[in-house]
């Protein structure tokens, strides 16, 4: 589903390359609460790359990381929960996530240049993949905890 890590905003660069070197720089500034560099640890930590596999520690990067709205964050939580990597499967956490990550990614004339509309296009199919297997009821309830979420995350950014 996805081969590169990317990032786009919060001043990253704009491919991370994921040596064994770069685990300790990027855990002193997710420590300090870089979401890309949480993010980044995530990845690594997902796919085993410069550090053991394991899916507890990628989860606890990737909810940081997605806690500050960082959309590739979010992304990867809805992936590993629609896949069941290292958690149950839930279908309902996939679309949460994938929801949250289509609402805060932006698609400016500049993102697409920098290929985020690709990206764009990966959440909101992971999105509608995820819809298709809930009910109604669960798909509308997920909606509403997306809607609340948002709201208190809209009221902790403008207070910023």
């Amino acid at each position: 589903m996805v081969s590169l890590f990317l990032v786009t905003v919060f001043d990253a660069p704009t491919v991370l390359p994921h040596q064994p070197e770069d685990v300790h720089g990027y855990r002193e500034g997710a420590d300090q609460g870089v979401a890309w560099q949480q993010a980044a640890l995530g990845y690594l930590y997902l796919t085993g790359q410069g550090v053991p596999q394991d899916y507890a520690e990628s989860l606890k990067w990737y909810n940081k990381a997605a806690g500050q709205g960082f959309p590739e964050a979010q992304y990867f939580l809805a992936f590993i929960y629609f896949d069941g990597r290292g958690v149950p499967r839930d279908y309902s956490k996939a679309y949460f996530w994938a929801n949250i990550a289509v609402t805060l990614d932006p698609v400016s004339p500049l993102a697409i240049m920098n290929g985020r509309k690709e990206a764009k296009q990966e959440y909101l199919q992971l999105r509608d993949d995820v819809a298709a297997k809930l009910s109604p009821t669960q798909l509308a309830a997920t909606q509403k905890r997306c809607r609340q979420w948002l709201s208190v995350f809209e009221k902790r950014r403008a207070k910023k």
